[in-house]
């Protein structure tokens, strides 16, 4: 089982909002931003891409992120 903690947690929060965003009601991308902030707080590569990947599908907009990650067996500290 893969760890996070909770300021990695709150920045792929924001980051999923943001995806969900750009991918469901077209606003502009701002993925660079992104990129660094994820990549400053430690968050791996591999984990930005399955939640960006995950908000491609409209419904997962409303879905709880924390869910998500369990199932992926990330725990949250």
């Amino acid at each position: 089982m893969r760890i996070i903690n909770k300021e990695q947690l709150s920045i792929l929060e924001g980051f999923k909002l943001h995806t969900w965003n750009v991918f469901h009601n077209k606003t502009p991308n701002m993925f660079k931003f992104w990129a660094k902030e994820l990549d400053d707080k430690k968050v791996p590569y591999n984990l930005q891409n399955k939640v960006a990947n995950w908000t491609i599908t409209r419904e997962n907009g409303f879905k709880s992120l924390k869910e998500f990650l369990k199932n992926e067996g990330i725990e949250i500290k």
